[in-house]
């Protein structure tokens, strides 16, 4: 999937992302593997919307690291990975479940490199209501545009494993209404998140530019 040129520029430097304008409810800590620019950004539109799917490999990679980086070493239980979901219509659109393939090839990656406790992918969320399209949205309209809209997939109360750490993982970062919308819908205390990418905007707190999100 790469050149030489772009490998080398494709690389994991986990850090935490501070949207500015965060939305009205708590967003979960949340850890960037790179920017989202370049290489990277061209490999998730690839990804996502060109169903080329061999660029899951080295965007699993990048998740890989910020879920290492999101998630203290020693953990006392196992490292459930949440993958944020798409909307059912895009999900037909495109063909395929993008976070839900990512998930799976990173728990496979942090698996057997922190030889500690088990990684799983568990599918928790799904939409509960119809919303927009976010690309275009301020970061107020976005969390308005996403209140309410997922729901648990299994039945409540959510019972989780004994010291378990949940991450929301998804590809980009952007005003952080995505990731917020779905930790309410969780309800899981110590919830963290990790992304592939965020805008380099976010590293410093500054606002972020409309236009910039994904789901």
């Amino acid at each position: 999937m790469l050149c030489p040129g772009c490998r080398a520029r494709v690389g994991a430097q986990p850090y935490p992302v501070r949207p500015a304008a965060a939305p009205p409810r708590r967003l979960p800590v949340t850890t960037a593997a790179c920017p989202y620019e370049g290489p990277v950004r061209r490999l998730v539109v690839a990804y996502k919307e060109q169903a080329r799917l061999a660029a899951a490999a080295p965007l699993a990679v990048l998740l890989a690291a910020a879920v290492a980086a999101a998630v203290p070493e020693p953990a006392d239980g196992p490292v459930l990975l949440v993958p944020v979901p798409s909307r059912p219509g895009m999900r037909r659109r495109r063909g395929h479940d993008p976070m839900g393939r990512l998930a799976l090839l990173t728990a496979r990656r942090l698996a057997p490199v922190r030889g500690g406790p088990p990684v799983r992918v568990l599918p928790l969320l799904r939409h509960r209501v119809r919303v927009l399209d976010q690309s275009g949205l301020s970061s107020q309209q976005r969390w308005r545009n996403l209140q309410g809209a997922f729901e648990l997939s299994v039945p409540r109360p959510l019972v989780l494993p004994t010291g378990a750490r949940v991450v929301l993982v998804d590809d980009v970062c952007s005003s952080g209404a995505t990731l917020a919308a779905a930790a309410a819908a969780l309800e899981a205390p110590g919830v963290v998140a990790a992304v592939v990418a965020a805008p380099r905007l976010l590293r410093a707190g500054w606002p972020v530019p409309s236009g910039t999100g994904s789901d």
